[in-house]
């Protein structure tokens, strides 16, 4: 189960805390490369999961299970959705 808090930033726009049950580890990244998400290695070596897909960039550190995420797109409820289905498919399994 993901848990989604909405944060106002800037502007008018909004960003997001996902948080999942079970800590984000290195070898989850398989499953967001796989999806299509942009996972930059500079991240991975100092301990950062980063992923980038279309406008949503969801960001934290490796053992965490809060996650920053925001996103630009026109799109963003799907993209957003998305994201949220392959965390926890992927985390809390």
């Amino acid at each position: 189960m993901i848990t989604r808090h909405i944060i106002k930033a800037c502007c008018g726009n909004k960003s997001y805390i996902f948080e999942t049950q079970k800590p984000i580890m290195k070898n989850h990244l398989d499953a967001f490369e796989k999806a299509g998400y942009l996972v930059p290695k500079q991240f991975i070596n100092i301990g950062l999961f980063y992923v980038q897909n279309k406008g949503l960039i969801a960001t934290t550190s490796f053992g965490s299970t809060r996650f920053q995420v925001r996103c630009s797109a026109r799109n963003a409820d799907d993209l957003l959705n998305a994201f949220e289905q392959l965390l926890d498919s992927t985390v809390n399994v």
